[in-house]
């Protein structure tokens, strides 16, 4: 993951920026065992440039959609400056770090 923050209702964040092409199948596999983890305390906000997305010549697509099934998968696909307001604005109201109950483990996927 390349940020997280946790939310006012107590749910860990994710924010993971779409790989390149050589790293598509790693990457896949690794939100599938995020995936595979039985809990609800959680979300991935997938960042993707609009590029990438809808490039014929990359295999993202069809990964992307397959993990797009799960409701804790967010996509986020920046086609200009304003499409990551959204995200940003929720991460703006995040818990501070050090308000985070470090003795209650339920938000560790």
């Amino acid at each position: 993951m390349d940020y997280t923050y946790f939310t006012q209702k107590n749910q860990v964040s994710f924010i993971q920026i779409g790989p390149k092409q050589s790293q598509i199948n790693e990457w896949y596999k690794n939100n599938v065992t995020l995936l595979s983890k039985d809990s609800d305390n959680f979300s991935i906000n997938m960042v993707i440039k609009e590029d990438d997305y809808k490039n014929p010549n990359q295999t993202f697509k069809p990964f992307l959609r397959d993990l797009e099934s799960d409701e804790r998968v967010k996509p986020t696909i920046v086609t200009n400056k304003d499409s990551l307001s959204k995200l940003v604005k929720n991460a703006g109201e995040a818990i501070p770090i050090s308000e985070w109950n470090t003795e209650d483990k339920s938000y560790i996927a």
